[in-house]
């Protein structure tokens, strides 16, 4: 009985505690009517569920074992880290950084046992329970970082041992945080992305580098499954924090400014075409020589978007898409586009995102853009109301889909979209130009692939990282926009598509479209007129004083003062949090090798000494200066670039510039004729 009332006045007590520190767990702790009962047993507490103990008798014995086997085994989030190594190119700043900082700390980082340092960078705990084996985690170890996800029906059974004034005491100091997570009940019923995606928000507001030096502790064994850890481990969404550098978005705000000065007309929406109107999205996969007739047969049918490199196949079959989607920056996508017969060209409306080379829409008669995701196109143009099309890549058929969606198509056909092969040796359809030997596509390397998926008719097929992640953003598209999504590929199966053999393809009753009605209707989606709501001088600017800014403090941070694991990693979540502080511009500007940089900072620094340890971040400090100093100075270029070159003054100074040259040469030329008759007098 003194037991029941002492853990009674502690459940009492945390409440009170909780209610303060966090009012929304305290609110579902008192609403929630939990089938979970707290047992006062002679050996201890215990909890039924169901008629059924949970722990077998005495929660804190079970949970002491479980303490024990998880510093036996080791469980680790990622099993070791591996970086690659940058491209041996100076002239992109990302890289040469990128090189010296590996070249210092090597690419393969091994796990540091954390039963020999006494250090945890991340504790990722699957089930709270009674708190028994947190409480006894945090007394032996430092742990630094700690993610609890936990059910509402367990939540309150931690009342009655765990001390939250304690806890909550212990993750209030400087480089510690402490994220409890508690999913839906039914989340079994739900989609994982769903359930998961806060988890997202806390890697993003930390360092998602922390994930590569996380451990996880599954304490509670749901039914059915909760299994956050594998989500992790294989979402696209996680690799994505680490996606870009530097140059990639300084191009993408160069390329995207030049696009504003021409007036590109951009996409801000409220047209939908007519909802049963049919879309072929055109990709060019292997299976594409197979289904090019039933395009043909049913061209006028549907809306033809063709994808990247696709339009050279459907060139080369004399099938002209109505539309014509890009998504890759660089001058290549423009060398690629200008193999393609002009006259081909002619009566295509191009759409392409904002980073896309900008003479690219130079080729066609009629050109569009639409804003890019995770890019400088959300901190230019969704403040005008322009939406940003999501899920668009990271290959150009993703694209395709997105568009066709924010279109308003709502019946989507896949044509050519295989993202993979059964025989890896075929890559791209035999229509394309990657077999044209006159081709720069012949000269492309054809992609590796090291996995093995579903297929879309059934079987397994070849495929790699990239073409996967489209398929699941594809998948995404068609889930958000409650598409109907038939694929006709002979690849990798795609989430939430409905797999279609061609010969199943019925349109025979289907009556022709009017399709310059359509066309003009996608037309008024988009709209010139933008320009003088942005800024562009004080964009450039602000992000200089930023950087600048930023320069100032790191440089005020002492590498002598930085001894220890604990300090290591909280100047990893102090770096991202000074950039997160500066304007958004920037920090998309700066974070991807911010984040990818902190990989190394960690997996080399957590095995040095004390010495050793201070010396590497005096090094590190030095190159990230170095990188934000050239980053400012590209900066600066850009700047100059259009508040010199195009700006009135300098028009007129030009101008001026070359009158006196043409003055200077007709002089001279006076000068030589008059030596020339000189010389034959």
């Amino acid at each position: 009985m003194i037991e029941r009332a002492k853990r009674e006045l502690l459940a009492k007590k945390n409440k009170e505690v909780i209610n303060k520190a966090f009012p929304d767990i305290y609110k579902l702790i008192q609403k929630t009517r939990s089938p979970v009962r707290v047992l006062f047993e002679k050996e201890g507490l215990d909890a039924e569920l169901g008629g059924v103990r949970i722990y077998g008798g005495d929660a804190y014995k079970a949970s002491m074992q479980q303490v024990e086997r998880f510093k036996a085994i080791k469980p680790r989030i990622n099993n070791y880290v591996e970086i690659e190594m940058p491209p041996d190119r100076k002239e992109v700043i990302a890289f040469k950084y990128g090189r010296l900082l590996c070249e210092k700390t090597g690419r393969r980082f091994e796990p540091v046992d954390f039963t020999e340092t006494g250090h945890i960078p991340l504790l990722f705990s699957v089930g709270l329970g009674f708190g028994v084996h947190i409480q006894k985690l945090i007394e032996e170890f430092l742990v630094q970082n700690l993610i609890v996800v936990e059910l509402p029906h367990f939540i309150h059974l931690s009342l009655y041992y765990l001390d939250w004034a304690k806890l909550i005491e212990y993750f209030s100091k400087p480089g510690r945080n402490l994220f409890i997570y508690i999913p839906p009940e039914d989340y079994h019923q739900k989609d994982p992305d769903e359930v998961f995606e806060p988890l997202i928000g806390f890697f993003k507001d930390t360092n998602p580098a922390l994930l590569y030096y996380g451990y996880y502790f599954v304490h509670l064994n749901y039914n059915p499954p909760l299994d956050p850890v594998s989500w992790i481990r294989e979402h696209p969404k996680f690799r994505e924090l680490h996606y870009g550098y530097l140059d990639d978005r300084l191009w993408s705000l160069e390329w995207t400014i030049e696009k504003i000065y021409k007036e590109i007309p951009l996409y801000f929406g409220g047209f939908p075409v007519p909802e049963n109107t049919p879309a072929f999205v055109v990709g060019a996969g292997p299976s594409l020589d197979k289904t090019i007739n039933s395009i043909k047969e049913n061209k006028d049918k549907a809306i033809i978007i063709s994808c990247g490199s696709a339009i050279t196949a459907l060139e080369n079959a004399g099938l002209k898409p109505d539309i014509h989607v890009e998504l890759e920056r660089t001058k290549y996508t423009y060398d690629i586009l200008s193999e393609v017969n002009k006259d081909f060209l002619k009566g295509i409306l191009f759409i392409a995102v904002n980073p896309v080379w900008t003479e690219c829409f130079e080729l066609f008669d009629e050109a569009y853009m639409v804003s890019k995701s995770r890019d400088i196109a959300e901190y230019l143009f969704a403040p005008l109301g322009a939406p940003i099309i999501r899920n668009e890549g990271p290959t150009v058929t993703a694209l395709g889909v997105s568009v066709a969606a924010e279109l308003g198509f709502k019946n989507i056909y896949l044509f050519g979209v295989d993202l993979g092969s059964k025989y890896p040796e075929n890559h791209h359809t035999r229509l394309s130009n990657y077999y044209n030997s006159k081709s720069m596509l012949s000269k492309v390397e054809p992609p590796s692939f090291n996995m093995k998926v579903r297929g879309n008719y059934g079987g397994e097929v070849y495929t790699n990282f990239y073409f996967a992640e489209t398929a699941y953003h594809i998948g995404l598209t068609a889930k958000i926009k409650k598409l109907r999504l038939f694929n006709l590929s002979d690849g990798m199966y795609i989430q939430n598509s409905i797999p279609l053999e061609p010969e199943e393809l019925d349109f025979e009753l289907a009556e022709n479209i009017d399709k310059v009605l359509v066309l003009d209707i996608i037309r008024q989606n988009f709209r010139r007129g933008y320009s003088h709501k942005i800024n562009i001088r004080d964009v450039l600017s602000q992000i200089m004083q930023d950087i600048e800014g930023f320069i100032t403090k790191l440089r005020a941070i002492n590498p002598r003062e930085i001894k220890e694991p604990e300090n290591l990693v909280r100047l990893s979540l102090e770096i991202p949090e000074l950039m997160r502080s500066l304007n958004s511009i920037t920090m998309n500007l700066l974070y991807p090798n911010t984040y990818q940089w902190s990989v190394s900072l960690l997996g080399y620094g957590l095995r040095q000494n004390s010495r050793e340890l201070s010396e590497f971040i005096g090094f590190f400090l030095k190159v990230y200066v170095e990188f934000l100093t050239e980053a400012k100075e590209s900066v600066r270029n850009i700047y100059d670039r259009f508040f010199f070159i195009y700006s009135p003054l300098s028009r007129h100074l030009r101008w001026c510039i070359l009158q006196n040259l043409q003055s200077l040469k007709l002089c001279r030329c006076r000068k030589v004729h008059q030596q020339k008759q000189n010389s034959r007098l």
